[in-house]
């Protein structure tokens, strides 16, 4: 549940955890700029550089191949503390 406490707060690991079929499933409900991958690198000169990946080209295609498979009331029942 600590990938979802992240994603809740703006944040998105690169590890995406036990909450990504749900999310995947209930992405219709949330905005696609909410939902994209952030990753901060560090350029060689010292600065800071945002790397963005869009919803859903992030997702792993096990975590999709999961998230076909719940329901959209299953998959509220997962991520009911954050809607």
């Amino acid at each position: 549940m600590f990938w979802c406490a992240d994603w809740w707060m703006g944040k998105l690991p690169t590890s995406i955890g036990v909450c990504g079929p749900a999310l995947v499933t209930l992405a219709g409900r949330f905005s696609k700029h909410r939902l994209a991958a952030v990753k901060e690198m560090h350029t060689p000169a010292g600065k800071h550089k945002l790397l963005v990946t869009q919803f859903p080209e992030w997702v792993p295609k096990e975590i999709l191949e999961v998230a076909q498979k719940l329901t959209e009331k299953e998959a509220a029942s997962q991520l009911a503390f954050l809607l």
